[in-house]
């Protein structure tokens, strides 16, 4: 069944296709900005292909993902469902905090992207050393997969209250 929607809300959702998509940029440069802590960043497309290097703590880049992922999603609230609450946003931060874990972790053991890692620069032990963009890729991966969780969440609540 084809779902009839407003301009307006037709509207919102393109708005809200192309701020997911900057997750493809700002994560990578929330990354190199940390990474070149307490110096000024370097922020240039070249350096976006350059592996992250966790300096400060480990897990870095999982515990920034997790952060960014709960500020990122705030502006996305009224997307999420036509009754925007605390359970979509909750469902979709869940949903989008395992696919990135899962995705750094498992594109990084189970199947390794060998065009993308390098142990010549990893040679500090760290496993993981992806460039800087495919963490935005990872990201966007990761917040689709919890919008289309919470949207589909939220389908399902209200189809199971009008029968």
């Amino acid at each position: 069944m084809a779902e009839h929607i407003s301009p307006a809300e037709a509207a919102t959702r393109v708005a809200a296709f192309f701020y997911l998509l900057t997750s493809l940029v700002v994560f990578p440069a929330l990354l190199m900005a940390v990474q070149d802590l307490p110096s000024f960043p370097r922020l240039t497309y070249s350096r976006s292909l350059e592996p992250v290097n966790p300096a400060h703590i480990p897990f870095e880049t999982i515990l920034l993902g997790i952060g960014f992922i709960a500020i990122f999603l705030v502006p996305l609230r009224r997307v999420l469902s036509a009754e925007p609450g605390l359970r979509a946003i909750m469902a979709c931060s869940l949903v989008a905090t395992m696919v990135f874990v899962l995705s750094v972790f498992a594109a990084g053991h189970v199947y390794p992207l060998s065009i993308y890692r390098s142990r010549l620069i990893c040679s500090d032990g760290y496993q993981i050393c992806y460039p800087f963009v495919i963490y935005g890729y990872f990201m966007l991966l990761a917040l689709t997969s919890g919008i289309a969780a919470a949207r589909t969440s939220a389908h399902e609540g209200h189809a199971s209250t009008s029968q």
